[in-house]
């Protein structure tokens, strides 16, 4: 009897305990259902967002995956392909359309604009969906202005009343607005970005050849610039010309060499040969090149004679090959010098 009755409070008691899969291996809660709640990161900087005021936030991706949360997630980045997990599935209210191509919503949309914590921020190209009670329309943004959107394509859909976009990962977190670059459609946050594998058992990323970093985030500079020049993002790159390139997808995926004084090439393996003024007063290269006067202020040789009228560069003056594995010029028949400047009438 006794026996009967414990089996009983067993049978009772399991009936109303949830049993979730290897008790979720420790890495979460087991719900309802018998499902487990896989934890998530908490004040991590593993790939996720930080808030306006620079700190990460706290909560906004699993740290553990699989059915008994036994796996680990891995790093996301801004996929370098077309992936975008999320879609076109975030909404705005249209409050006009304007044939050929203006859409017109209630708040302000422009992008680089001032940020907000309700400023949507699209950029152009990114993709958007018109949507009605009978069409569903996929467009291009051409141009935005404040709270106006021009599109590439000419717009049928004018009874539309709902505009799609593409969400971002931490849309819904006030403090941080969507951003351009995972507002186009083409390029949504994944693990290792697309270009590696998850090591689910360390929570590493296995980057694919020519991609680094954790989240396989940034491509691989060629050979290390050769030990000749440094690794920088097209973004620094763009800068440091005195260009701007900060709002793009790539900005800060896309890695280049600037090369050390004296070297180029893709990976800054190519040793530049000296050059000077052309004798023959076509373009050459130095201070003389296409210029009257060089650095000190003393008048070029080839002043007034030169038919060089751009800042075009030649080795070896445009008087010789050079050979970028020693730096050294071979000059053409009836040319001498280190840089090829000179002319003789010794053939």
């Amino acid at each position: 009897m006794l026996k009967l009755i414990a089996l009983a409070a067993f049978a009772l008691a399991t009936s109303v305990s949830a049993y979730c899969p290897n008790l979720c291996s420790g890495h979460g809660s087991c719900q309802s259902g018998d499902t487990c709640d896989c934890y998530d990161y908490t004040g991590t900087a593993r790939g996720d967002y930080t808030n306006a005021g620079g700190a990460y936030n706290s909560n906004l991706r699993t740290a553990w995956t699989g059915a008994d949360c036994s796996l680990r997630t891995c790093p996301v980045a801004y996929s370098w392909s077309g992936a975008t997990p999320n879609g076109l599935t975030s909404t705005a209210t249209i409050t006009t359309i304007t044939a050929p191509d203006a859409i017109t919503l209630p708040a302000d949309i422009r992008d680089p604009g001032t940020r907000t914590a309700t400023v949507k921020s699209l950029s152009p190209g990114s993709k958007i969906r018109l949507v009605s009670a009978s069409v569903n329309e996929l467009l291009t943004i051409r141009t935005i202005d404040a709270n106006t959107i021009k599109t590439v394509e000419t717009i049928a859909n004018t009874g539309a009343s709902t505009l799609y976009y593409a969400p971002a990962e931490y849309e819904g977190v006030a403090a941080i607005p969507l951003d351009a670059k995972d507002a186009n459609g083409a390029h949504g946050m994944i693990e290792c970005a697309g270009q590696g594998l998850c090591d689910r058992t360390t929570g590493n990323c296995e980057c694919f050849p020519g991609y680094e970093g954790e989240a396989c985030t940034r491509s691989v500079c060629p050979n290390d610039c050769s030990g000749n020049g440094i690794c920088l993002s097209a973004q620094r790159l763009a800068s440091d010309a005195g260009h701007t390139y900060s709002v793009a997808w790539d900005s800060e995926k896309h890695f280049g060499c600037k090369c050390d004084k004296g070297f180029r090439g893709p990976d800054c393996s190519l040793q530049e040969c000296p050059s000077d003024y052309d004798p023959m007063y076509g373009c050459g290269g130095g201070q003389c090149n296409a210029g009257t006067t060089d650095n000190a202020s003393q008048a070029c040789p080839n002043a007034g004679a030169s038919d060089c009228t751009s800042n075009e560069q030649r080795d070896c003056s445009g008087r010789g090959i050079c050979d970028y594995d020693s730096g050294v010029c071979k000059c053409f028949s009836g040319f001498f010098g280190e840089a090829c400047e000179k002319q003789t009438i010794l053939i």
